[in-house]
């Protein structure tokens, strides 16, 4: 889990110091994203009221499949080559993304599998988020940038993405490789209705106290142990629309899983909610 100290490949985490060094050294071809998310919030105002200097704003909430009934469903690949090229992004940039939230890193985890799941593996979180930037008392700017746009290629890999269907699959026991399903949400969302034989890991186990980092390999390995799931077997993570699901593919990434390995259920609660009514044993609770 070291930090990124050359230009290929990066690794999944980099620290405030290091992006600040890159920074400073005018690193080539190196973009930052502020990619926060927050239903209580209006992030794009915080990131205008300050952000990290040359960052650009990421919003998750447009860049999605805008046909889907659900909320933020990943975009067709076209749909998502135009949007991050219109950012000033291609094929060869190098990507830092970061969230200024703190109570965890999912709008940046999310933007982080994102971005993977389109092929594209230059890309690094900054551990800690605009939360742990502001505490090194690292500069920041109200100052919004634009890029001249890109052309960025974008085709969507096998394997990142569960659906309805594979998780249907899964409950019936009908597929050759059976996976985990893991809900990261509070344990009392869970209780109100969750998957059926899915296990609660919510996503802030996975993160340190106070600032939002994430924990380091053995504190991972507990906190994957204390909720009783098996890191040498496949793994279906989900949360409430799919954003905070992507903490856990995180997580399972720095463990050494590979992305087949431990995907995300895109639709998540808000598509599995309404499309299992009617549907004996599709929805299980906990009171």
């Amino acid at each position: 889990m070291g930090a990124d100290k050359g230009p290929d490949p990066p690794t999944t985490l980099i620290d405030p110091a290091l992006l600040k060094e890159h920074m400073d050294a005018r690193r080539a071809n190196m973009i930052i994203l502020d990619c926060s998310y927050d239903l209580n919030r209006n992030v794009e105002k915080d990131y205008l009221t300050g952000h990290i200097p040359g960052a650009l704003y990421f919003s998750i909430k447009e860049c999605r499949d805008k046909s889907s009934p659900y909320p933020q469903m990943l975009p067709p690949a076209p749909v998502f080559a135009q949007f991050v090229g219109a950012l000033g992004i291609d094929n060869n940039t190098y990507i830092v993304v970061y969230d200024n939230n703190p109570r965890g890193l999912f709008g940046a985890a999310r933007v982080y599998w994102m971005f993977r799941a389109f092929g594209h593996d230059k890309i690094s979180i900054l551990n800690g988020g605009y939360v742990g930037w502001k505490a090194k008392h690292y500069p920041t700017t109200m100052q919004r940038d634009y890029l001249t746009p890109r052309v960025f290629h974008a085709t969507m890999r096998a394997g990142y993405l569960t659906t309805f269907e594979d998780v249907v699959q899964t409950i019936k026991g009908v597929t050759s490789l059976p996976a985990q399903l893991v809900d990261v949400r509070p344990p009392t969302l869970y209780q109100c209705g969750h998957l059926p034989k899915s296990k609660n890991m919510p996503y802030y186990s996975l993160l340190n106290d106070p600032l939002p980092t994430l924990k380091d390999e053995d504190g991972l390995r507990k906190a994957f142990a204390a909720a009783s799931i098996d890191l040498d077997q496949p793994i279906v993570s989900y949360c409430n629309s799919g954003v905070a699901a992507s903490m856990l593919f995180l997580a399972g990434i720095l463990l050494g899983k590979t992305p087949e390995e431990i995907t995300v259920y895109d639709g998540s609660w808000w598509e599995w909610d309404r499309r299992a009514k009617g549907h004996h044993g599709y929805i299980e609770y906990s009171l």
